[in-house]
Formats: structure tokens, C-alpha cells, sequence
């Protein structure tokens, strides 16, 4: 069995476990989708100026990269009772190399982050984007944070699969207080991200899709093998 028959074998296993998990990513899109729409529009109205910037920006560096994540028992329950180990132990009774696991995990990620981004995407393109940009310039801004989301997100699946349950949330709190502190520090030197972005769309500058598509592939292609590496020297024990 080659890797890619491997993979998408262990990407269908993943969706047919989901379970009700659908449900809880549901929620946190409505949930996201929610918070961040009247955001925009105060960011649109208030500029660079608007001391609320900043909570626009940290919404967005921290969510969508999780978009990429079932909210299943499995994800849930990682910290206490190591599912995540066990799941790996279980698949490893299964003539399944460390880095088909590996392309696995990473395409289950990107299977179901790219329709949830695009649903989220299309639904705020329909409630506030579309007043301001022109479809064209709207690719360009959701393209940027494809690519943002496919970089970081592979680096969650690769501490996911390759730390402990409660290691891995240790890290993921220390990611999110990174991130909040990268958005008050932009605030405080005036800077609102999802502004600048908007801005630079408008006048047609694609350079930033094109760097963050670039470091999207780096980053899956990266993960697979350093994943696959780690995996290979984990305890599954925890």
C-alpha cells in the first residue's frame, strides 16, 4: 500500500469516527462567525484608530487554525485520558507506516479546514465583505488566511500527535498567549492586521497570499516528516 492509499485510508477512518463532534465545530463556526462580523464593521468604521483592533486580530490568529480540528470526544478528552496515544496504538496493529500517519493526520486537518473556511469566508463575504471588496480582492484576503490556517494548523496536528495529551495543552495555551501578546503589541504600535490586510488587497497587493501559501506548503510538507520522526520515538502510553 503506497503512502497516499494509506493516508486517505486513515482520512476516511477519521471522518467515520467523528460522531457527534460535528456538532461542537458547528457551534464554534456560528460562534465565530458571530463575534467576528460586528467586529469588522467597527473596524471598518474606527480605521487603524479603533482601540478595539486588536481583539479582531487576535480572534482571527487564534481561531482559524483550529478550524482544521474535529471537536470529537478524541479531541476533547486528549488532556486527561491520552485518546490520541491510544488511537496511534490502534493503527499501529495495522500494517500503516509512521509517515502515511503522518499524511493522514495532515489531510483529515486540511479536509476539514478548507470547506469550514469556506463556508465562514462565504457567509461574512455575504453579511460585511462584499460592501468593500470586489470578489477578486476577497480571494486574495481568504487566501491569506488559507494559508495561515494550513501553517499553523499543521503545527497543532504535529504536537498533537507527537505530545502527551496534557503537554499538548500546555503548548496550545502557550500558542494562544503568543498570539495575544503579537496583537496587543500591534496595537500599541498602531497596527491593526485584518485592516492592513484589507487595505493592501485593495490596492492589489498579493505578495502576502503568496508568501502565506508558500509557508502553507513548507509547513504541511515540513510537518509530514517531522511527524512522521516523532511518532516513531513517542510513548504510547500517554
Amino acid at each position: 500500500m503506497s503512502t497516499w492509499q494509506g493516508a486517505k485510508l486513515l482520512v476516511k477512518y477519521d471522518w467515520m469516527s467523528i460522531g457527534f463532534g460535528w456538532l461542537f465545530n458547528i457551534a464554534m463556526l456560528f460562534y465565530f462567525i458571530v463575534t467576528t462580523t460586528p467586529l469588522i464593521m467597527q473596524l471598518r468604521e474606527g480605521g487603524q484608530a479603533d482601540s478595539f483592533a486588536w481583539v479582531i486580530d487576535f480572534i482571527m490568529l487564534a481561531i482559524i487554525p483550529v478550524l482544521g480540528f474535529f471537536m470529537n470526544m478524541t479531541t476533547i478528552g486528549n488532556w486527561k485520558q491520552a485518546k490520541v496515544a491510544r488511537k496511534i496504538a490502534r493503527i499501529r496493529l495495522l500494517p500503516i507506516s509512521y509517515r502515511q500517519i503522518a499524511l493522514g493526520r495532515l489531510l483529515t486537518m486540511a479536509t476539514i479546514f478548507t470547506p469550514t473556511l469556506l463556508i465562514y469566508f462565504g457567509v461574512q463575504y455575504v453579511l460585511v465583505y462584499h460592501e468593500f471588496l470586489t470578489p477578486l480582492q476577497f480571494l486574495n484576503f481568504g487566501l491569506q488566511w488559507y494559508g495561515y490556517g494550513i501553517a499553523v494548523g499543521s503545527l497543532y496536528a504535529l504536537m498533537e500527535m507527537g505530545l502527551g495529551g496534557k503537554a499538548y495543552l500546555m503548548y496550545c495555551f502557550i500558542i494562544v498567549v503568543l498570539i495575544l501578546g503579537v496583537a496587543i503589541l500591534l496595537s500599541f504600535n498602531r497596527i491593526a492586521l485584518v485592516n492592513h490586510q484589507l487595505q493592501a488587497v485593495q490596492e492589489g497587493n498579493w505578495i502576502w497570499a503568496i508568501i502565506m501559501l508558500a509557508a502553507a506548503a513548507i509547513s504541511f510538507a515540513g510537518t509530514i516528516r517531522l511527524m512522521a520522526w516523532r511518532l516513531s520515538r513517542r510513548s504510547l502510553l500517554g
